[in-house]
């Protein structure tokens, strides 16, 4: 599955859109001191939130590239990722374009 934050693909042609598929994570950030959260910024990658942080993105990006698989995409265009924070917990939301290509 090609996955694109831009809205077409420089080497293939898009030759029908079938549907926006999303995905919405929570995480919650009790469990991390604010001291980790800040140090995160630090040390990308490095740190327990960080690692927590990219396993949430992982699963949103695994529920829309199952979505478009169903179907039948060869690709998602136009990939956003957003993040919100309200009180203690992460949002995160995954949205894209599902597309058959040429």
């Amino acid at each position: 599955m090609i996955i694109s934050t831009t809205p077409s693909l420089e080497t293939h042609k898009i030759v029908k859109y079938l549907g926006v598929v999303t995905s919405g994570m929570a995480l919650s950030t009790a469990s991390f001191s604010f001291q980790e959260i800040i140090d995160s910024f630090k040390d990308l990658g490095a740190s327990s939130f960080n690692r927590t942080l990219q396993e949430v993105r992982k699963l949103a990006m695994d529920q829309i590239s199952e979505q478009a698989e169903a179907l039948n995409a060869d690709a998602i265009v136009g990939l956003s990722l957003d993040y919100e924070f309200t009180g203690s917990i992460l949002m995160i939301a995954a949205t894209g374009t599902a597309v058959k290509l040429a």
